[in-house]
């Protein structure tokens, strides 16, 4: 019985030397993940996100920009055509005046 115990405790005591192994291969990698010394990092992941949300917001403030500026001219045309819409309106009411009053 003796024997039997201890060959089942060093079976055990084998099987958990290699879940320590494993777990500790694992934190490892897990560490070097977290700090850049793995081929990918979470911080060159992250520098790369930061990269790419800045080029973003680059690209969608010059769209702004020209979006503005196109409605700016827009509205001045608009401007424009609105004046010389009233100053055909009041030649026609004029001229409809001079006819009724002849």
């Amino acid at each position: 019985v003796a024997l039997k115990a201890s060959y089942s405790a060093y079976a055990m005591n084998i099987e958990s030397g290699t879940a320590v192994t494993l777990t500790q291969k694992q934190s490892e990698d897990f560490y070097d993940s977290l700090t850049g010394n793995a081929a990918i990092s979470i911080v060159m992941l992250f520098n790369e996100m930061c990269l790419n949300a800045e080029a973003s917001y680059v690209t969608a403030k010059n769209k702004s920009v020209e979006s503005t500026n196109q409605l700016n001219e827009a509205l001045l045309q608009l401007n424009t055509i609105q004046i010389k819409l009233k100053s055909l309106q009041t030649g026609l009411a004029a001229g409809n005046a001079a006819g009724l009053a002849s």
